[in-house]
């Protein structure tokens, strides 16, 4: 397969070589077009020092010069600019503890993670692969580099990113990679929660059933994910992140909303999970007032609620059929459908805090039988409550 990068990746690269520079992009970007995606990103990895590709490129911000990246801005794009290192001294099992800036690309791609991600293309010398990372992409393997034991001890965070890559990339693990992440699981407890939560955000968003050997493991019972077999059916729901996590969650987590301020989500996020669940335990008849009721009450997850029921039981379809029907249909169930507000109460006498009561009781009638949502049926109506 032929590869081309943007006109910006290229210019980077150009400019590195033409300064006498070995320069490549790297991991992620390579695997990508390899399987004939676009890259949300590039990633450039060269042989030139920290301090010389900033004298190279007019525009750079310097993210990480200890650890040897540059972000160079071209044609208003970042790319990361990393010098070839090797990394040693986990002692946080996440982070190196030194950085040695080297000259050869191959000990640059072996201190990565997986084969798939330890390859690096630019036009003259073609693809540079030396763990066999095209192999294992066209097979489908997730293969640590060198040795596996290694590779997670060093950092942690690469494990549930196996998982991640499984799930998303519907990839198999191979078979010392897997055991030996099982093996070293213990050490997600020095990752931090935020970053575990951003894997499983991704994670969710591929085949689920794919992370199986972590959940079943115990390794995630630290954050409050039990060692349970996950349903195949979660599959089905839409790629909808927050409702495939919801679905994820749901199926682990004794206590969703509990296991979501561990991994301290965002507020959104928290409230949608909590109204979620809420959901989950009402019990109710699926007629077109119930469900009324609820869209009164939930709003738009009312929505996803009615996705995740059709997803994972039988008797799901008749709910997202009628939450379907009744938002089709546009008649009222929240108080600003009514065709009168509080002013109009208030025109007929009726105060304080006996507008807000009758007002609900009005759309309660009307969300029971829609006819009555007139001007003259309502204010009828509120002259007879008591």
């Amino acid at each position: 397969m032929e590869l081309f990068l943007p006109d910006f990746v290229q210019t980077t690269l150009n400019t590195l070589h033409k300064n006498g520079f070995e320069a490549y992009v790297v991991g992620g970007c390579v695997r990508d077009m390899l399987m004939g995606k676009v890259p949300h990103d590039y990633d450039v990895t060269t042989a030139a020092l920290p301090q010389t590709v900033v004298s190279l490129f007019p525009r750079t911000v310097a993210t990480g010069l200890q650890h040897g990246t540059v972000t160079v801005i071209d044609e208003g794009r970042p790319i990361e600019v990393t010098t070839f290192r090797t990394e040693s001294g986990y002692a946080d099992h996440r982070r190196p503890d030194s950085v040695a800036f080297v000259s050869s690309l191959k000990e640059d791609l072996a201190r990565r993670d997986f084969t798939v991600n330890a390859m690096a293309f630019d036009c003259e010398n073609g693809i540079v692969d030396p763990f066999g990372g095209q192999e294992d992409l066209k097979n489908g393997i997730l293969r640590a580099v060198g040795n596996a034991e290694t590779r997670f001890t060093e950092d942690a965070l690469r494990i549930l990113r196996l998982f991640r890559f499984s799930a998303v990339l519907d990839f198999t693990c191979e078979e010392k990679t897997l055991a030996a992440a099982l093996k070293k699981a213990d050490g997600l407890q020095m990752i931090s929660v935020e970053r575990i939560a951003e894997e499983l955000k991704k994670a969710v968003m591929g085949d689920m059933t794919r992370m199986a050997p972590l959940t079943c493991s115990g390794a995630l019972q630290f954050i409050g994910i039990e060692p349970k077999e996950l349903p195949k059916k979660l599959n089905d729901l839409p790629r909808n992140e927050n409702l495939r996590l919801f679905g994820f969650l749901q199926a682990l987590c004794p206590d969703v909303e509990k296991t979501a301020a561990i991994l301290k989500l965002s507020n959104a996020v928290r409230q949608y999970l909590s109204e979620m669940s809420a959901l989950c335990s009402l019990e109710f008849e699926v007629t077109t007032p119930a469900v009324k009721r609820l869209l009164r009450d939930y709003g738009a997850t009312v929505t996803d609620f009615a996705d995740y029921r059709k997803a994972l039981f039988s008797d799901g379809m008749p709910l997202k059929e009628t939450v379907e029907s009744v938002l089709k249909s546009g008649e009222p169930y929240r108080l600003k459908d009514l065709c009168i507000t509080g002013n109009d109460l208030t025109a007929r006498g009726i105060r304080g805090t006996r507008v807000g009561e009758v007002l609900h009781e009005l759309l309660e009638s009307v969300i029971e039988n829609p006819a009555l949502n007139t001007p003259e049926a309502l204010l009828k109506l509120a002259e007879q409550q008591p």
